[in-house]
């Protein structure tokens, strides 16, 4: 059983990055508004840090943007807040990151969050929210496709990339977040059924 709830999972990942649609604004940071990647914004959190745009070694086209921490105090992320397409069962997300001067350490350093937002008993929420960590790189290196399962009443969905907690610079660039809705998973259960043996009722 656990053999197959992972490969069912595998399956589902494999199909997002199959799917052109990417629901991050400006994913390659190209466009800039007033300071600020288009579609985007800093935060960090009371913590302190710097954020920046840059042009020195993007992953693909001219621009990239970079987060730095002067200390194991501080976190900061640029950030994205988009709907999320009705019917939406999973969410993946990916990019890519180089670092400068971060070192390896448990649950520090490079990492993005996905946070899901909506309505429960009246009141608009943050409904769950999931964090992923990777280790330090000073080449551009590619974040596994992780698998996000959307809360029930998610209406919108916010990628966070960070530096966390750790002197030194992260670069990100290329970030994406792609949708899979009941269709598409209705659509791949017959290829799912003959791999795995299930039954053609099985549902998700």
């Amino acid at each position: 059983m656990r053999f197959r709830s992972a490969a069912i999972l595998a399956c589902i990942s494999c199909l997002a990055l199959a799917q052109d649609t990417n629901l991050l604004p400006n994913a390659g940071f190209e466009k800039v508004t007033k300071a600020a990647p288009t579609g985007w914004n800093a935060q960090n959190f009371r913590t302190g840090g710097v954020p920046t745009i840059e042009t020195a070694k993007p992953h693909g086209g001219t621009r990239c943007v970079a987060l730095q921490s002067r200390n194991a105090t501080e976190r900061l992320a640029w950030r994205a807040k988009v709907p999320l397409p009705k019917g939406t069962r999973f969410v993946t997300a990916a990019g890519w990151y180089r670092t400068e001067g971060v070192a390896a350490a448990r649950q520090r350093g490079v990492t993005f969050r996905v946070h899901f937002y909506g309505k429960r008993d009246g009141r608009y929420l943050e409904l769950a929210l999931r964090q992923v960590f990777f280790p330090p790189s000073v080449e551009w290196a590619e974040t596994p496709n992780k698998l996000f399962p959307v809360p029930k009443g998610s209406e919108h969905v916010e990628l966070q990339v960070f530096n966390w907690l750790t002197p030194g610079k992260t670069y990100w660039d290329d970030v994406r977040l792609r949708p899979i809705g009941g269709k598409e998973l209705a659509a791949m259960m017959p290829q799912l059924a003959a791999s795995l043996g299930l039954d053609r009722e099985h549902k998700l």
